[in-house]
């Protein structure tokens, strides 16, 4: 299992920017097994998302290295779509 760390708030969709929500869920899709993307920020698709969720992946905006739970967004800014679907089991969790 591998975890991957959003830490950039603005994501163009293309999954090509480190850091980004399409960035890790494109290094998701390419790693073995289940995997979990941890969003330390709250996230802002100003795209459309070119990376479909095509694995077992856990969203979660509570840092698992921390004590205090934590809530964070992901938003489209009500035009875009920030997550799509194709296979796999999804869980989310400490998100709005």
């Amino acid at each position: 299992m591998a975890i991957f760390r959003v830490t950039q708030a603005n994501d163009n969709g293309e999954g090509d920017t480190a850091n980004t929500l399409s960035w890790a869920i494109k290094e998701a899709n390419n790693a073995a097994g289940d995997d979990t993307i941890v969003l330390d920020t709250n996230v802002t698709v100003a795209g459309v998302m070119k990376r479909l969720l095509n694995s077992n992946i856990t969203l979660t905006g509570d840092d698992p290295d921390t004590a205090t739970v934590e809530t964070v967004s992901i938003s489209g800014g009500d035009t875009y779509r920030p997550l799509f679907v194709k296979s796999g089991t999804v869980n989310l969790a400490n998100l709005t």
